[in-house]
């Protein structure tokens, strides 16, 4: 997501994707044609794609007809234009206006706060990342473009994860990383998850990489693996690189018998956290089946 902002604040904010179109109709109470007919009437106000503040209020209430929207306007300029650019696009707009038009004025501000990015959370990212507040700020922007009202459901996660394995099945091993992005356990993965999540995958040491691997194969999430669930995750693992011979030696059954043979060390039926980073770090065969990305 990030490594594209840069691009994508290049692109002709005129035009409206299908995959905007698309990211809409999933995150908004609005229909294909309603946000077809919202973006002409945004463009006719602000015919570069861009809103600025000044000219927000005044756009904002025509196109937010019921009740006053002086009180909740200033908050959601500041809430949406997330990158600190000083505009807000057809996307980020149409996001803004489907929360303030439904709900009550309790569900409207927790949702804008939700989704803002505020000094103490890029201090604590800051100092939890190798990211500077820049670089933090720029992860969000793009977070929104693809997930407008800050939340990235697991079914969202699936599509994101089928780009990097197209030939292969993701929804069983993308399920188990989503749940592990999850820390919260709310179904959805929000901005400060995802970035630490990202941070460790880039940035993190080989023990914090295989720890997060941990947790993608502790099911339960009780700090332990068992059988089942190892067995589980080297199947789903097959399905995800695309491996159609499971039968001898390299069956999923064979494969967890062994693995379980080398990482428990105490013989308790269950590998713990230690046995798991221990056992990878000595063992390059196991670290690049059970770890191929450490």
């Amino acid at each position: 997501m990030g490594q594209k902002s840069a691009k994508q604040h290049k692109k002709d904010l005129t035009h409206l994707s299908e995959d905007e179109i698309d990211r809409l109709t999933k995150n908004t109470t609005y229909s294909k044609q309603q946000i077809q007919d919202w973006h002409q009437g945004f463009l006719r106000d602000c015919p570069n794609g861009k809103l600025d503040k000044k000219k927000f209020f005044e756009v904002y209430k025509k196109f937010y007809p019921e009740g006053k929207a002086e009180k909740f306007c200033a908050q959601v300029f500041k809430t949406f234009d997330s990158d600190d650019n000083g505009y807000i696009d057809f996307v980020e707009f149409l996001i803004a206006v489907n929360i303030t038009s439904h709900g009550d004025v309790r569900e409207k501000l927790r949702l804008a706060f939700d989704i803002e990015l505020d000094d103490e959370t890029i201090e604590r990212l800051t100092k939890n990342t190798k990211y500077t507040p820049e670089q933090i700020r720029e992860w969000h922007a793009s977070f929104l473009r693809d997930c407008p009202n800050g939340k990235l459901t697991s079914t969202q996660f699936v599509d994101v994860y089928k780009k990097f394995y197209t030939e292969a099945e993701a929804e069983k091993y993308s399920y188990q990383v989503f749940r592990t992005f999850d820390l919260d356990r709310s179904g959805y993965i929000d901005f400060v998850e995802f970035l630490l999540a990202v941070n460790i995958n880039a940035n993190g040491d080989i023990r914090d990489k295989l720890s997060l691997a941990f947790d993608i194969y502790d099911i339960n999430g009780d700090g332990k693996i068992d059988k089942k669930e190892m067995t589980k995750v080297i199947t789903a693992i097959y399905d995800l690189l695309g491996e159609e011979h499971r039968k001898g030696e390299n069956s999923p059954e064979n494969r967890v018998k062994i693995i379980m043979e080398k990482l428990d060390l105490n013989d308790d039926k269950s590998i713990s956290r230690d046995e798991f980073v221990e056992g990878c770090l000595k063992d390059d065969i196991l670290r690049q089946l059970l770890a191929p990305n450490v």
